[in-house]
């Protein structure tokens, strides 16, 4: 960064790329962004698999695009963040994913285990020696549940939880975890019931509580609170991208049918 002459700056892997669709809109953005004087642009980052037809894996907002200002860098050894100083950049947008949208192909299944142990190295590397552990935990968290190593991935996902960084990846981790352990069906309503506490707007962990309840035969409750789940889906306009959509809705309308005929 040190090299970049220009105004602005714009972030990229070497397995990222703005779709074909947004591209355009990238001058138009970084010109209004100037207008409001903003420091930086969050973009919507899309994870897909080109192994698996393009078949998308998920999706979060990135700072990718920022004003090229005095004392910029990175801290960490991966998933680094951005810092002016010792301090996070504090006038940020989030730009709709119709205006710009980027593609990630880098955890498609050829490479995705690779991938984890090789970061995995670099975040063990890193927690030895830095002093804001809680930056990493969700990252190491992530890397472990990737190879299969969901005790260690279960701890560090509980560790992110207690930093209070506001973060949907811990409890995601977690409840995958949980819910294929039917013995722990009570753990796994009680984080479910602090995701959706967290995350009151997000559907998916209102209807990951639904389930817990559907698992305790309480179909009554069930149904209800998955009721819950399709209407804030229905009203989402968070930043926080939900992995719902239409095809997601359709599965939980015929399961809400299911429950209700069992009361």
């Amino acid at each position: 960064m040190e090299n970049a002459t220009g105004d602005w700056i714009i972030f990229l892997d070497a397995d990222e790329f703005f779709s074909a669709e947004t591209a355009q809109n990238l001058k138009f953005a970084v010109a209004r962004a100037g207008e409001f004087q903003l420091q930086g642009m969050l973009i919507y980052l899309v994870n897909i698999d080109v192994d698996a037809g393009n078949k998308i894996l998920g999706a979060n907002y990135v700072l990718r695009i920022f004003k090229n200002e005095r004392d910029l860098h990175y801290v960490g050894k991966i998933h680094e963040e951005l810092r002016i100083g010792r301090k996070n950049l504090s006038k940020v947008t989030v730009v709709p994913q119709n205006i710009l949208t980027i593609y990630h192909t880098g955890y498609s299944a050829s490479i995705n285990r690779a991938k984890a142990e090789r970061n995995l190295k670099m975040l063990l590397a890193e927690l030895a020696e830095t002093k804001e552990p809680e930056r990493i935990y969700g990252y190491l968290a992530e890397c472990y549940d990737g190879l299969g190593d969901f005790a260690n991935a279960e701890k560090f996902a509980k560790l992110e939880i207690k930093s209070n960084r506001k973060i949907t990846r811990p409890y995601r981790i977690i409840l995958k975890i949980l819910s294929n352990e039917p013995e722990r069906l009570n753990e796994r309503e009680r984080f479910a019931l602090k995701a959706v506490k967290a995350f009151p707007n997000l559907p998916e962990f209102t209807a990951e509580l639904a389930e817990c309840y559907a698992a305790q035969k309480n179909f009554k409750k069930a149904v209800e609170t998955m009721t819950q789940a399709v209407k804030k889906f229905q009203n989402y306009k968070g930043v926080e991208p939900t992995t719902f959509n239409a095809e997601i809705i359709k599965f939980i309308e015929n399961r809400i049918k299911i429950w209700a005929a069992e009361f």
